[in-house]
C-alpha cells in the first residue's frame, strides 16, 4: 500500500513537471525513489524513458539548447504614444511646435551560461542612438528592426576574490553599468565597449562600489550630427555609496567623471543651429547624481538631483567662435536637474508620476546623451 501511495505521488509530480515542459527535473526524484527502495532501478529507468517519449511527442524537444545554457529568458515590449513638443529655437522668439504619433517595439533574450557568464541580445525599432521610437509618417511604410544590444556579462567567482566583493565585467553593446538619471542619459542609449564594476557589501547598512568603463564614441550620428571626427573614446569613472537605513529606504551618491579622448582632432566641435547642440569631441564632465528612495502610504517615492560641470566648456566655446558660430554664453559649463517620482510601474497595474526641472547651459553636458524626448534634445 505504501509503495502504491509513493508511486501515485511520484506520478503526480512527474506529470506536473512534464506539463510545464521541464521533464528533465523529474530525474532526481526518480533516483531518490530508487535509492529508498520504493521502486526498482528497472522501474525507474522505464519511468524516465516514458517521460522522455512523452516530452518528444508533445514537442518539447523542438527547442534544443546547448548544455552550457542554464537558463533562457525571452522578453519584449511594445509602446504606442502621442507626443507634443513645444520649444524655442536657438535665438528664436516664436515657439515651435510639433505633434507626433509614435511607437516602439523591442524583443530580447537573456542567456544564463555556466561559469558565471551571461549573454544578451535585443532587437528594437529605429536605428538612431538615442531613440527606439518610430514616428508614423506613411501608412504604407514598412519599418525594420535593428540590433539594439549584444553583450557578454561575466561575474567571476575565483577563490582569490575577497569575501563580500562582487566583480562584474561587461563587453559588447549594452546598457550603462553606471548610475545617471534618465534625463541626462537617454534610457535608449547603449554603449559599445567594456565596463568593470566592483561592489563591496561587507557593511551592514552601506554598499560601496566603483565602475570604470571604456567606450567607443566616434562623434558622428546620422540625421543629427555629421562632424567627420573619428577616433573618439569615452572614459568613465564612478565611485558610489549607498546607505540603506530601512527596507525600501535608501540614499545613493555616485560622483562620476566622463572624459572624451579624441585622437584625431581634440578641439573640433560643430553647432547644430536648430537646437544648439554641440558635437562631443571636446568634453570632460563631472556629474554628481544623488538619489533618495523611500516608501510611505504603500507608495514608492524617489527624489533625485544631478549637478554637472564641463571642465572644457570654454574650449568648446572658443572653437565654435573660431568657426564662425556664436554661442549664447562665454562659459556655459553647468547644469542642474531636480525631480520627484511617485509610484512604480514595475508591478502589474502599477502607475508612476514623475516631474522634474532641468537647467542646462550650452556646453555643460554631452548632447548625444540628453534624452531626445525632451526639448528635442536641445541644450540651452
Amino acid at each position: 500500500m505504501n509503495k502504491f501511495v509513493y508511486l501515485m505521488g511520484a506520478a503526480a509530480c512527474v506529470l506536473g513537471w512534464t506539463s510545464m515542459g521541464q521533464a528533465q527535473t523529474a530525474s532526481p526524484l526518480i533516483d531518490a525513489l530508487v535509492k529508498k527502495g520504493v521502486i526498482t532501478e528497472l522501474e525507474g529507468s522505464q519511468i524516465k524513458k516514458d517521460i522522455n517519449d512523452d516530452w518528444i511527442t508533445q514537442g518539447g524537444s523542438k527547442i534544443d539548447m546547448s548544455s552550457h545554457v542554464k537558463k533562457l529568458r525571452l522578453y519584449g515590449d511594445a509602446r504606442f504614444r502621442y507626443q507634443n513638443d513645444t520649444f524655442l529655437a536657438l535665438n528664436g522668439t516664436t515657439p515651435t511646435s510639433r505633434d507626433r504619433y509614435r511607437y516602439r517595439l523591442r524583443i530580447g533574450a537573456d542567456y544564463t551560461l555556466s561559469e558565471g557568464f551571461k549573454a544578451g541580445v535585443r532587437l528594437a525599432t529605429n536605428g538612431v542612438a538615442n531613440s527606439t521610437n518610430n514616428t508614423f509618417l506613411n501608412s504604407y511604410a514598412k519599418d525594420g528592426l535593428v540590433i539594439d544590444q549584444v553583450f557578454l556579462d561575466w561575474t567571476p567567482s575565483f577563490s582569490w576574490i575577497p569575501q563580500n566583493f562582487n566583480v562584474n565585467l561587461v563587453g559588447g553593446k549594452a546598457g550603462p553599468q553606471f548610475m545617471l538619471d534618465g534625463i541626462n542619459l537617454d534610457t535608449d542609449i547603449n554603449f559599445t565597449g567594456t565596463s568593470q564594476k566592483i561592489t563591496y557589501t561587507g557593511f551592514s547598512d552601506f554598499e560601496i562600489g566603483l565602475v570604470t568603463a571604456q567606450y567607443i564614441a566616434n562623434a558622428t550620428q546620422s540625421g543629427v550630427f555629421n562632424t567627420g571626427i573619428d577616433g573618439t573614446w569615452q572614459m568613465v569613472v564612478q565611485p558610489s555609496m549607498k546607505y540603506t537605513w530601512a527596507k525600501d529606504h535608501s540614499l545613493t551618491i555616485a560622483p562620476m567623471l566622463l572624459h572624451n579622448i579624441n585622437s584625431a582632432d581634440a578641439g573640433a566641435a560643430t553647432l547644430n543651429a536648430g537646437s544648439g547642440n554641440v558635437s562631443p569631441a571636446e568634453i570632460s564632465v563631472f556629474y554628481l547624481p544623488v538619489e533618495v528612495r523611500w516608501k510611505a502610504w504603500d507608495q514608492s517615492f524617489k527624489f533625485y538631483y544631478t549637478y554637472s560641470h564641463n571642465f572644457n566648456a570654454s574650449v568648446r566655446d572658443r572653437t565654435l567662435r573660431a568657426a564662425g558660430n556664436q554661442s549664447v554664453m562665454d562659459d556655459a559649463s553647468d547644469s542642474h536637474l531636480i525631480g520627484l517620482a511617485v509610484g512604480s510601474t514595475r508591478t502589474k497595474g502599477g502607475w508612476e508620476v514623475d516631474g522634474f526641472f532641468s537647467y542646462r547651459e550650452l556646453h555643460s553636458v554631452d548632447p548625444l546623451w540628453v534624452d531626445s524626448d525632451w526639448n528635442a534634445a536641445g541644450m540651452n
